[in-house]
């Protein structure tokens, strides 16, 4: 009698594993089935949403509006990002005399451009001095009629103008809008430093002396808006003739101030 119902017992318990592993194998593959159901759907999902188009974002272009470049480069943006032709687009775009260097990246998440241009950083002589220290008649530049506003050089000896392209070009496009006239000028010891002849605005005209070579790391944007703070605190309106005078003081110096007087310093 033991016996039997021993047997019964292993039979009942062997079965009942059985079951088991047959109700997780089921559990297994609707889960694998799931997984795979999500998965799909994301990825249906992703093709009918703009992530799976070209969704074309540009930078550092500095002329060149992202409209101009897409149609220049030949780009269809409704297009899959993966079915984009970026050698031939880099290859076009980069036929045009002023733009000097393409790159395009493509991802899952949107294709990157990236754009360096070769563009005026101010007028010497009624010519526009370009960021590569050559000089181009105003009307040979592409998109000269979209400049508005560009920095008198007349001031500055062609010898430097080669040398004042290299560190202006890094000013932002926004704070150099800001500059009229360049002037460079050699101290007492031969050191040479620029005055930066400026309108604002919120506040006026104002002259800034900085050192020459420290000119594109001085006067960024972080620097500008400083100083308008500062000089905004005076609440003066400067005039051409009287301008609010600002001055870098010594070359590792980062701070700056109003001064009565440059020749002072």
């Amino acid at each position: 009698m033991e016996s039997t119902t021993t047997a019964y017992t292993k039979t009942f318990s062997i079965d009942l594993e059985r079951a088991n592993y047959h109700l997780k194998l089921k559990k297994r593959k609707r889960k694998r089935i799931l997984i795979v159901l999500i998965i799909w759907i994301l990825i249906f999902i992703y093709f009918i949403t703009p992530l799976s188009k070209v969704n074309l974002k540009v930078s550092g272009n500095v002329y060149y509006s992202k409209d101009e470049l897409v149609s220049m480069g030949y780009i269809n943006e409704n297009r899959l990002w993966w079915l984009l032709d970026a050698d031939n687009a880099i290859r076009v775009l980069e036929s045009y005399d002023y733009i000097d260097n393409i790159e395009i990246k493509k991802s899952f998440f949107g294709t990157k451009m990236t754009v360096s241009e070769i563009y005026p950083v101010g007028i010497y002589d009624n010519k526009y001095l370009l960021n590569n220290g050559d000089l181009v008649i105003r009307e040979d530049y592409d998109n000269h009629s979209k400049i508005e506003n560009i920095t008198s050089l007349d001031l500055v000896e062609e010898s430097e103008l080669e040398y004042l392209s290299n560190k202006y070009s890094r000013v932002y496009l926004s704070v150099r809008n800001k500059i009229n006239e360049i002037e460079i000028v050699k101290d007492s010891n031969n050191y040479k430093y620029v005055k930066l002849h400026c309108y604002d605005n919120r506040i006026g005209y104002f002259i800034v002396k900085v050192d020459l070579v420290y000119l594109d790391t001085k006067f960024n944007q972080n620097k500008y808006d400083k100083i308008i703070g500062e000089i905004s605190k005076n609440n003066v309106e400067y005039s051409r003739e009287d301008p609010c005078l600002v001055a870098y003081h010594y070359i590792n110096e980062e701070e700056f101030r109003i001064v009565e007087n440059f020749e002072e310093e």
